[in-house]
């Protein structure tokens, strides 16, 4: 049975199940009916499920075990049972109902919850429920994510999140889509946003505007989302102002985030300023490395590639499948057939063979160089070709 007749059935059996009342209203039909479905799903009737044992962590505990297990069509016939059997749901059982419908990808079967959490005074005592509903509700439609955002009125740090990351999941797909003029609008008593458009600047503008607000506690992960969408914008208005605002507010410490500002400038072609970044940071991870010799591989300067690699050899740091793969775009780039060969001896020598990405990247060297054989002898050793 497909996922779009699965959830449609499961749609209407949720309406049939939430308007009854108590369970010895339901009829046999009813009854019936959801058995029928169950089996057409292979699963176990639900009515015999519980029938020793109906109490609410019980049904919580075994929905929240089905969904980890992705088995979304089980918790919610699930769910379906636990409401014909009179148990009223709590915050968690909803929040694991949701994830189950996101894995479902059904978008009426959503509405449906939402109503439901609605009725039972979970959108306005919960936030956790509300930031689920938005990280589920972004991957149809970021209008309906923005409208539950703004009707919310204790905003946290983790529900601002989580509609940054939507803004910036939706712009990344914004290359299919046609957009108007955007408009930003921050109301007077700063408690609601009201955007238009989908597309990445809203990410930038509702973490300046969170920063005017009552949300001030703002952590790591939330910059790193912001400076995400900020990377995919066609202009870069306020580069400098945004490098110092995360200075001021402590984040310079944090390699990750300054890992990300440094490919905002990358992004918009100031590599002086990358370099500096990342000379500033004084404990440099793998990422860090990898991505100052991807800016020199794809640049005008990929012998700068080179250098980095011995910085980052002489601070006991071992490249990985990535760092390989701009080194040997910087040998294309360079014609260095030598130096070409030495990192392809490394890369089997670290057993990165069996990577088809790099692998890859090593036959597109040697045809570039004008070694097709050697190109040939890579392609012919690769185990699973795809």
């Amino acid at each position: 049975m497909s996922n779009v007749v699965r959830s449609r059935s499961a749609h209407k059996l949720f309406d049939k199940v939430t308007k009854r009342r108590p369970a010895s209203q339901i009829s046999p039909n009813c009854k019936a009916n959801i058995s029928l479905c169950r089996k057409r799903l292979n699963l176990v009737d639900p009515f015999e499920y519980f029938n020793q044992n109906d109490l609410l962590k019980s049904w919580t505990s075994k929905i929240s075990s089905l969904v980890r297990e992705y088995r979304p069509e089980e918790a919610m016939g699930l769910f379906k049972a636990m409401l014909v059997n009179e148990q009223r749901p709590n915050f968690v059982t909803v929040l694991s109902v949701i994830r189950a419908v996101g894995l479902l990808g059904s978008r009426d079967l959503l509405c449906g919850i939402h109503g439901y959490s609605i009725k039972i005074g979970l959108t306005d005592s919960q936030v956790s429920i509300v930031t689920a509903l938005i990280g589920v509700y972004s991957n149809w439609d970021t209008r309906s994510a923005w409208k539950l955002f703004n009707r919310t009125a204790d905003k946290d740090v983790v529900l601002c999140s989580a509609m940054v990351l939507a803004c910036e999941l939706r712009g990344s797909t914004s290359s299919f889509q046609t957009y108007g003029e955007q408009r930003y609008h921050f109301l007077e008593d700063h408690d609601t946003w009201s955007v238009e458009n989908e597309i990445p600047e809203k990410a930038l503008l509702l973490f300046l505007e969170l920063l005017a607000c009552s949300v001030k506690r703002v952590d790591e992960c939330i910059i790193q989302d912001v400076l995400g969408a900020y990377s995919q914008l066609d202009e870069n208005p306020i580069r400098e102002g945004l490098h110092s605002l995360l200075f001021k507010m402590g984040f310079t410490a944090f390699v990750s985030v300054m890992t990300e500002l440094l490919q905002v400038y990358v992004r918009f072609g100031d590599i002086d300023s990358a370099r500096n970044i990342f000379e500033q940071l004084k404990c440099k991870d793998v990422i860090a490395w990898t991505s100052m010799i991807a800016v020199y591989a794809q640049s005008t300067q990929p012998n700068n590639a080179f250098d980095i690699l011995r910085q980052m050899q002489l601070a006991d740091q071992k490249p990985n499948e990535f760092t390989f793969v701009s080194l040997l775009m910087a040998c294309t780039s360079l014609d260095a057939k030598e130096i070409g060969e030495s990192i392809h001896a490394q890369i089997t020598k670290d057993g990165h063979w069996t990577n088809t990405f790099l692998t890859s990247a090593l036959i597109d060297m040697y045809c570039k160089l004008g070694r097709t054989s050697e190109g040939q002898a890579v392609f012919m050793k690769i185990p699973a070709k795809i």
